[in-house]
């Protein structure tokens, strides 16, 4: 529900997301979903979740060069 009304709080002011991805929070497995942000090429990801998956998901992010992506977390 957070991540909708994000989605929906950026689209009222005219921002469109590149694309917004979730993962099964029971596992720690976020390098598939990881991967397919990476496709997108953000400047910006905003992660909401816990510490832990957060961690996984910015490592991902710097094994691929992504050393320019800015990361917001929200716990």
């Amino acid at each position: 529900a957070a991540a909708q009304q994000l989605h929906e709080a950026f689209l009222s002011r005219g921002i469109k997301p590149l694309g917004m991805v979730g993962y099964n929070r029971f596992t720690l497995d976020i390098q598939p979903k990881a991967d397919e942000l990476i496709t997108l090429d953000p400047r910006i990801v905003i992660a909401i979740s816990t510490s832990s998956p957060t961690v996984k998901l910015i490592n991902r992010f710097l094994e691929h060069g992504h050393f320019g992506t800015k990361f917001i977390g929200i716990d």
